[in-house]
């Protein structure tokens, strides 16, 4: 009786825990709990080797799943950042958090291809060249976006977008974006469909960087 009460059990399959020559079943490791308890929404003191392995994996794979699908999500949420060149719109109510700034350079070769069609960058009009300008812009302003966010900002002012061209006519565009971040105290009331559309991304974001961290340890901890 005495040796049975000494005896270790699974917290989750009720396997016994044992070291021996015959056969061994260990606990599996804290960070694989931490994971397989995330993905299951359970607070489990445990998993073994016998039924660890292949519920960390299920976990493992659920989770960057959900990952994928939350930096689209993000991506989207995040054009709720509005970004202006005006430096104080009327009513708003907000302070000031920082400079956030974005860069993007078009792909080589892009800008060559447009000088080819007989059309200069600076004159005329293309539209494989304002598609080309325009994703860059987009690169950069998201970037601020994102830089925004970190700060705990949800909107951008004073924003100014610069395109050059480098190499000359047959090098590369390079857009670069700054504004001010800033948190708007207000939007509840002069904007409620974007505050609710921010409260979401602060939500979903705050969600994104945990798995982040979460899954680059466990990435981490395997390489170890």
């Amino acid at each position: 009786m005495n040796a049975f009460k000494d005896q270790i059990f699974c917290p989750n399959c009720n396997v016994q825990i044992k070291e021996g020559i015959f056969g061994s079943n260990n606990l599996v490791k804290a960070i694989d709990i931490l994971i397989i308890n995330e993905f299951l929404e359970k607070k489990t003191d445990g998993y073994c080797k016998k039924c660890g392995p292949e519920l960390r994996q299920q976990a493992f794979s659920g989770l960057q799943e959900e990952k994928i699908l939350l930096v689209v999500e993000v991506s989207k949420l995040a054009e709720a950042i509005v970004v202006l060149s005006i430096e104080n719109p009327i009513n708003w109510e907000y302070s000031c958090l920082g400079l956030v700034s974005g860069q993007s350079i078009s792909q080589k070769g892009a800008f060559s291809e447009i000088v080819n069609s007989g059309i200069s960058f600076f004159s005329g009009t293309n539209e494989n060249r304002h598609k080309m300008i325009k994703a860059s812009e987009e690169r950069a302003l998201a970037q601020m976006r994102k830089k925004c966010i970190d700060m705990g900002g949800n909107a951008i002012l004073g924003a100014k977008i610069d395109i050059q061209a480098l190499n000359g006519d047959k090098g590369q565009v390079f857009v670069s974006a700054t504004g001010s971040a800033v948190s708007v105290k207000n939007f509840d009331i002069c904007d409620k469909l974007r505050f609710e559309v921010l409260q979401a991304l602060e939500t979903k974001y705050r969600r994104l960087n945990y798995l982040i961290t979460l899954l680059g340890s466990i990435s981490a901890e395997s390489q170890n």
